[in-house]
């Protein structure tokens, strides 16, 4: 069966305030998750949500208060233990790239300290730290229109990397990896894929000649 995927983008450049790197409320704890960007380019978001089509929100901020994890570096969240859906997207030079994560319904579980490995690139473990990775990287298909776009249609990935530990590694893992599906809050939009939860494509640019610009989810 084939599948397909929306890329998560959110805009760096813009004017408009946003919201900086956090962990959203219901999701905040104790359990410290550690994000490691395993690919070349920057990681722009980032997102855990206990449902596949709740409304996302990048962690990493939005806006002109968004921020990157560059490529070899980690950044570490505060969370609740609990069953995710994983979700990282790519971009460089205000353009979405690829997407790494869980696929479709696909989850994982974070009982204490874990590695989150995003990406195709050799991640050292730690000892005493779970580790979950997710190699398989998803494009975004070229647009001439500049936006992130949809990837293409793709078979389904092979299994998830088992989690690696130092103390153990019985914890199972989801089928494979996965694309993200809609834009969260702040997002860069067009005519591509739809805003998560119900939200619209607002504040579009329209030109002289009647066409419209970019927008963001809101």
């Amino acid at each position: 069966m084939k599948h397909r995927f929306a890329l998560l983008f959110l805009g760096g450049c813009s004017f408009l305030l946003g919201k900086g790197p956090h962990v959203p409320s219901d999701y905040q704890g104790t359990t410290e998750i550690t994000v490691a960007n395993a690919w070349d380019h920057p990681l722009c978001v980032f997102s855990l949500s206990e449902q596949a089509d709740a409304r996302l929100d990048n962690w990493l901020g939005d806006r002109s208060k968004q921020q990157t994890v560059a490529p070899g570096a980690r950044r570490t969240f505060a969370i609740k233990p609990g069953v995710y859906h994983v979700i990282g997207g790519y971009c460089d030079g205000g353009q979405a790239l690829a997407a790494a994560g869980t696929y479709g319904a696909a989850t994982t579980e974070i009982k204490g300290p874990t590695l989150i490995a995003l990406g195709p690139n050799h991640v050292d473990p730690v000892a005493g730290v779970d580790t979950r990775a997710f190699p398989k990287l998803y494009y975004a298909q070229a647009d001439a229109g500049g936006g992130g776009g949809e990837a293409p249609a793709a078979e389904e990935p092979a299994a998830e990397a088992a989690p690696a530990t130092a103390a153990s590694s019985s914890s199972s893992e989801p089928a494979a990896p996965a694309g993200p599906q809609c834009l969260p809050h702040g997002a860069v939009c067009a005519d591509g894929p739809a805003c998560c939860g119900g939200m619209k494509c607002a504040s579009r640019t329209k030109f002289s000649d009647g066409s419209l610009g970019n927008g963001y989810c809101e």
